[in-house]
């Protein structure tokens, strides 16, 4: 990664979601996928796909949540069409631009695109979100919302990025340290549940990198809040800290990813698999299945 049209190191709050896309350095949902080899790292690389119906919502909730007069005013509602006919494709497209950068909601389609029941789900989550009085100090004390961060990796050499959905640069209730607030819809917001999600999603890694990035720039270790939120009604949410252990184990796993992403940057050469035979053995509860 080269500095070349990077904006200086630091926090930036302001920058449009677009233009923190363009900046050239290592963000989390890239890095991520070399946890299972650094060929499907390489290939999400080269082949950048538009953000699904399910990661635009999700977007979305962090603004309803954050800032409500601005989600009311983001969204554009397109009237009833066929898309499988010529007249209904022209609608939609007549009324996609008009939408603009907007999102765009239909009022009732089979099709896998966000609806007006997805809108009033968004507001009710927002709703429950902002009524948790153990999130709420977090949620109305001074901070800002989607922050994107730029540093140099002083280990790797590698330029990082991340963009937090809110950053308080000093928390009164920890002695003005600075914290991370992430929301993350789920299933099941209980302790296991979540917990799961976490490992299997990587949470605990992004939450490394994010801790990582603001350590670099401010040299105080944040402390990092998930929101969990459940993603059907009554949408009950928890608010969670990884414990030290967790963290540790997050931080181990970003280092050792963000490691092989230099070794592969530097080398040219994304692998796959390894090339041999390889024995495997079944799951522990395969042996358990026929024991019962």
């Amino acid at each position: 990664m080269s500095p070349v049209d990077l904006p200086a190191a630091g926090l930036h709050p302001g920058v449009s979601f677009e233009d923190y896309t363009a900046w050239p350095a290592v963000n989390f949902s890239t890095l991520k996928h070399i946890r299972k080899t650094a060929s499907k790292c390489k290939w999400e690389m080269d082949h950048p796909k538009k953000p699904t119906p399910a990661m635009v919502l999700g977007s979305a909730i962090h603004i309803a949540t954050l800032e409500t007069a601005r989600f009311e005013q983001s969204f554009y509602i397109c009237p009833p069409c066929d898309r499988r006919t010529a007249d209904g494709k022209a609608v939609y497209a007549k009324h996609e631009e008009a939408a603009g950068k907007r999102l765009l909601i239909r009022q009732g389609s089979k099709e896998d695109e966000p609806l007006l029941s997805d809108v009033q789900k968004i507001r009710d989550m927002a709703t429950a979100i902002r009524a948790s009085k153990a999130a709420a100090p977090f949620l109305t004390c001074p901070g800002q919302n989607e922050v994107s961060m730029l540093w140099k990796d002083s280990e790797t050499g590698l330029w990082c990025k991340g963009r937090m959905d809110r950053f308080i640069a000093e928390f009164s209730g920890l002695d003005g340290l600075p914290a991370i607030v992430e929301i993350k819809t789920t299933k099941d917001a209980a302790d296991w549940s979540f917990g799961k999600d976490c490992d299997s999603m990587g949470y605990a890694a992004q939450a490394a990198n994010y801790i990582s990035g603001v350590k670099a720039i401010t040299g105080k270790i944040p402390f990092h809040l998930f929101i969990a939120v459940e993603n059907e009604p009554p949408h009950d949410l928890k608010p969670h800290v990884l414990d030290d252990q967790s963290l540790q184990t997050g931080m181990l796993q970003y280092r050792a990813w963000l490691k092989r992403y230099a070794e592969c940057v530097k080398s040219g050469k994304w692998p796959g698999y390894a090339d041999k035979i390889n024995v495997l053995s079944l799951p522990d509860y395969a042996q358990r299945r026929i024991e019962q």
